[in-house]
């Protein structure tokens, strides 16, 4: 609680107005006792010569119990990383992740897209007619929304990919396979229904490419396979990184980043449910994106990315490495919250 604390006292009023705001925002937060634990923070620790009072001697006079206290600061502090990571794209949009940039020129639009304009551009190609053009500006449309995380991705209907299909069976069952991949890491993200009709659909064309797939096809298979099933072990999502270590120089780099980045969301999943194992496997997936240089495009870290990394192996107790790793990509850390960052890590 102590860093969360510092955190929240070095935002500006009207920062710590918005990410109010920001909390109590429906469908995806609004969660009460979420809202009455920042509330907490905000009236009775932040204020002058009250930020060392212990957050638990203030549990008596609310509805929160000291058993739920640990895992609202958790989910307090992901909702302070995301927001902060959400007023960075506002208002410093250069930036952002490189492919991210890249959706927003394709579809004309300034970076740092807001929750209501999205939503009205959403509403705006969803009416628009069915065709290629359409189909790409609503799949870069999902690019934008699956990083920043505002909106549930436009949906795709099987009129969008036939002239993938017309062209040639392989192509059509990749694009198919990518597209699911977005869908399901975004159903897992936003709580909504996974795309089961299409995964049925999908599967036997999947059967008679698959001898013809290569590297990058097979990637998006893999990742396909991890996100559709129930609760793979631990074993399979080793295979999907170490096919990836292996064969990633013959991947895009904005597709081995989404590959990578879909992995790591159903990893942290079942980090959240305390299941043995996969705090290994998310420093190993950092590892691997280092390795690649994905989390360094542009000559910059994203900050979350940064403290996530440290975060998740000082979990390990690998001090030594995560000095290692602060003295040497401090660097790409900009702005004034780098130091801020450095010192709270």
């Amino acid at each position: 609680p102590k860093g969360l604390i510092t955190v929240l006292a070095a935002l500006p009023a009207k920062q710590l107005k918005r990410f109010k705001e920001y909390l109590h925002f429906q469908p995806f937060n609004g969660k009460p006792k979420l809202v009455e634990l920042f509330l907490l923070i905000e009236s009775q620790i932040l204020k002058p010569g009250k930020l060392h009072t212990e957050l638990e001697s203030l549990l008596p006079d609310s509805s929160i119990r000291p058993t739920q206290l640990n895992k609202l600061t958790t989910l307090l502090h992901q909702k302070l990383d995301l927001f902060l990571s959400l007023q960075q794209i506002e208002n410093e949009p250069h930036r952002h992740l490189p492919f991210t940039l890249y959706a927003y020129k394709e579809l004309g639009i300034e970076p740092g897209l807001s929750e209501k304009k999205w939503r009205q551009l959403h509403k705006k190609l969803n009416a628009g007619p069915q065709t290629e053009e359409h189909f790409i500006q609503r799949y870069y449309l999902a690019q934008i929304a699956t990083q920043i995380r505002i909106g549930p991705a436009p949906k795709a209907t099987e009129s969008h990919f036939q002239h993938i299909h017309d062209l040639s069976d392989l192509a059509y069952v990749t694009a198919k396979m990518r597209y699911l991949c977005a869908s399901l890491n975004e159903a897992a993200i936003l709580n909504l229904p996974a795309p089961t009709a299409q995964i049925a659909a999908i599967a036997p064309l999947i059967d008679q490419c698959k001898s013809e797939f290569p590297p990058y096809s097979e990637a998006f298979h893999l990742v396909f396979q991890l996100l559709s099933a129930t609760a793979p072990p631990p074993a399979d999502f080793e295979r999907v990184l170490d096919f990836l270590r292996l064969h990633g120089s013959l991947i895009d780099s904005e597709d081995l980043f989404d590959l990578y980045n879909y992995a790591l969301n159903a990893i942290y999943r079942r980090i959240d449910l305390s299941e043995p194992g996969f705090t290994e496997l998310a420093a190993t997936t950092y590892i691997n994106m280092l390795d690649h240089r994905l989390l360094t495009l542009g000559g910059t870290m994203h900050p979350r990315i940064f403290k996530n990394i440290v975060t998740t192996h000082c979990l390990l107790q690998r001090f030594e490495w995560c000095n290692s790793f602060i003295r040497d990509y401090q660097r790409f850390l900009k702005g004034e919250d780098a130091q801020l960052l450095i010192r709270y890590c």
